[in-house]
């Protein structure tokens, strides 16, 4: 599962923002993150023209004990044009069967939604296809194929962040990106970020845009 910050203006060139999630944030069986977890990042100077690449997915690769009920998500690098995110781009087959489902797209995250729980301690292979495309046109440069194993036990464990975008301490972070945190299962939480080139505080809820000073939501 991933949250998203959705800026209401485009941030600014080439500055550094640092975003946090506290420990507001929890599980649905009520787990808080252990400590808050803060990432940063600088925006970029000039536009990108680069192709889509997926930066983390839920599960991840190879994971075991996944959720039976939850569903199957991709974070990308930038925003993807949602009209490529649909059954025939984003699937899950358990052996050589198409699992049915539908998907969803929010922020930088596509989903797959099954339609029934998953099978108890199954390998299911998840695919997105080269007709995954981002704003600009870019299409994926080639398939990207992750697979986990179901589990078969309640969840009783902490959530974790995966992966953020941008990632932390990157340098060309978009203008008019959003800031996402994918996490390792479903979640609450409360957000906040700040840009580091502005000391001025002011908390507010998540309709309102992250410039220059702290935001919350």
């Amino acid at each position: 599962m991933t949250a998203t910050f959705n800026p209401t203006s485009n941030l600014s060139l080439n500055s550094v923002y640092t975003a946090t999630i506290t420990t507001g944030a929890k599980d649905v069986a009520g787990n808080s993150l252990a400590v808050d977890y803060v990432w940063s990042f600088t925006t970029e100077v000039t536009v990108d023209i680069t192709a889509p690449i997926v930066t983390s997915t839920v599960p991840i690769n190879n994971a075991t004990n996944a959720s039976l009920n939850g569903n199957i998500t991709a974070t990308f690098n930038e925003a993807i044009d949602p009209l490529t995110i649909t059954t025939a781009t984003m699937t899950l087959r358990q052996g050589a069967y198409s699992v049915s489902g539908t998907v969803d797209y929010s922020g930088v995250t596509a989903s797959f939604n099954p339609t029934n729980n998953l099978a108890a301690s199954t390998v299911y292979p998840a695919t997105l296809t080269t007709g995954v495309r981002d704003l600009a046109g870019n299409a994926l440069a080639n398939n990207y194929v992750w697979s986990f194993t179901s589990g078969t036990s309640p969840d009783d464990s902490p959530p974790v962040v995966t992966a953020t975008s941008p990632v932390n301490g990157s340098n060309d972070a978009p203008l008019n990106g959003n800031i996402n945190a994918t996490f390792s299962e479903a979640w609450t939480l409360s957000i906040s970020g700040n840009n580091d080139d502005d000391a001025s505080r002011d908390d507010v809820d998540s309709r309102n845009a992250l410039q220059r000073r702290d935001r919350e939501f």
